[in-house]
Formats: C-alpha cells, sequence, structure tokens
C-alpha cells in the first residue's frame, strides 16, 4: 500500500488529470461564473428593488451560461473534442435568383462550386474537428443554393 499524498508547506501537490488545456479552461470559466452568480444571489436582499429585478434576471442568464458550458464539458469528455460555443449560422445571399441574368448566374455558380469545395476539404482536416459542425452547415446550405441555380440554368 503506497504511503498517503502529503504535503508540508514548501511542497506543491499536483494532481496530474487527463483533462486538455481547452477543459481547463471550461472549468475556469465554469468558477469564474459561478463565482458572480453566488455573488449576486448573496446580495439580493441588500440592493433595492429595481436593482434586485435586474441581478435576478442576471442570475439566471448565468445559470443558463453555465448549463451549457457543463453540456460543452460533457460533449469534450464523450467525443475529445470540444464543440463550437454557439451555433454560427452561415450567410447566404438572399438574392432573388429569378432575377438574375443567365451570366450572373453561370459566375454564382462557379463561386458556390469553390465554396462547397472549400466547405467539403475543412470537413475532412482531423485538426478541424471542432468546427465540424459549422462546416456542415455551411456546406448543406450552399449545396441547396447551388441546386436552386442548376434548376434555373438552361
Amino acid at each position: 500500500m503506497p504511503p498517503p499524498i502529503a504535503a508540508t508547506r514548501n511542497q506543491k501537490v499536483s494532481i496530474s488529470n487527463s483533462y486538455s488545456r481547452d477543459d481547463q479552461l471550461l472549468f475556469d470559466q465554469i468558477k469564474s461564473k459561478l463565482k458572480i452568480r453566488d455573488h449576486l444571489h448573496a446580495t439580493l436582499e441588500l440592493v433595492p428593488e429595481d436593482q434586485r429585478r435586474l441581478n435576478a434576471l442576471q442570475i439566471l442568464d448565468l445559470s443558463d451560461e453555465i448549463t451549457k458550458t457543463y453540456e460543452r464539458h460533457e460533449h469534450f469528455k464523450t467525443h475529445g473534442v470540444l464543440p463550437p460555443e454557439q451555433e454560427i449560422k452561415a450567410v447566404v445571399p438572399d438574392i432573388s435568383l429569378t432575377s438574375l441574368t443567365e451570366a450572373e448566374l453561370l459566375k454564382m455558380r462557379s463561386n458556390i462550386r469553390s465554396k462547397i469545395s472549400y466547405y467539403k476539404k475543412q470537413i475532412g482536416l482531423p485538426e478541424k474537428a471542432a468546427s465540424i459542425m459549422y462546416n456542415s452547415g455551411c456546406l448543406s446550405k450552399w449545396e441547396a443554393q447551388l441546386s436552386q441555380i442548376l434548376q434555373l440554368l438552361p
């Protein structure tokens, strides 16, 4: 039986864990948000009524953020990759395709094909694994746009 870990005043005990630096940053975010939330909760009775309402809403917002951060941590533990913080929606031009000329449609088609090629390449890169959801969303939106253009071209 190994002796228990004991630390003297001058000695630091370091425990190695299997979490990555990103995962540690998640824990630091959670801790800071918990501290802020606890402070706001503890001072609710000490502030005026107007400020109390604002603090209560801020507590609810912080609780939602903490829950989302815990969900990201669970995803990391399951898949080994951090998901994006917030799903970012791809910006697809909102142009009425029927009003464009054939030359403009052909130009759009070639531009969209290059975007589709780019996102397919990004999905295939192992170092870009954290952004697969974002890239997949962009890819599907550009493919939908391309199919609309192909229907209009002769």
